[in-house]
């Protein structure tokens, strides 16, 4: 989220964002039906991964796989009722996937 210091004169926002109101931050929508464009928002409203840096600071970016990753898990349960010999077993199978998409 970037709070509105100064005069912005970026052009390359979502629909009618900015939209006149007293929303004072924005935010880079970057999903699909947004497609890289800015939207403004409430400066109290909560959004994922802020990365500032001042001007002239000697701070620099990193790119990690880290950082750029997407971590999915899927866990699946199979619960398998099987009858042995008149007795009732139950096996409880879980499996869990974990994709990195990069």
């Amino acid at each position: 989220m970037i709070a509105f210091t100064r005069q912005l004169t970026y052009t390359n926002w979502n629909g009618a964002n900015p939209g006149g109101t007293s929303r004072r931050c924005a935010i880079f929508s970057f999903n699909r039906s947004h497609k890289g464009k800015w939207m403004d928002v409430d400066c109290n409203s909560k959004h994922p991964m802020i990365c500032e840096i001042a001007q002239g600071s000697s701070s620099r970016l990193v790119k990690t796989a880290a950082a750029a990753a997407v971590v999915v898990v899927v866990v699946v349960v199979v619960v398998v009722k099987v009858v042995v010999e008149e007795v009732l077993v139950v096996i409880v199978i879980v499996v869990v996937v974990v994709v990195v998409i990069v």
